[in-house]
């Protein structure tokens, strides 16, 4: 009989796609669980890197003093937006 998990997904969780999983956007993913609650769920996939540099993205959104990093791509939902991840060494606020 396969082992049952109460384990509550959540904040903090990484999710890894089954290698056979056929949908495109998130095949061989690994995602970062941003908010996963009733009203939906929402993450950022942190192995894709893009074919674009972090100085090409920001320039064109305007901004100065490219921050330095690498840039993802994630799923089909509003490809349009950025989103970033930031390391700190103090808990950042909710």
């Amino acid at each position: 009989m396969p082992e049952q998990s109460n384990q509550e997904y959540g904040k903090g969780y990484f999710l890894i796609a089954n290698p056979v999983l056929p949908d495109p956007n998130f095949s061989r993913t690994v995602i970062l669980l941003c908010n996963h609650d009733d009203v939906g769920s929402f993450g950022l996939v942190i192995n894709r890197p893009a074919i674009v540099n972090t100085k090409e993205v920001f320039k064109e959104m305007g901004i100065s003093g490219f921050p330095s990093g690498k840039i993802y791509v994630g799923g089909p939902v509003s490809p349009s937006q950025v989103f970033y991840l930031c390391r700190s060494e103090e808990p950042l606020p909710e």
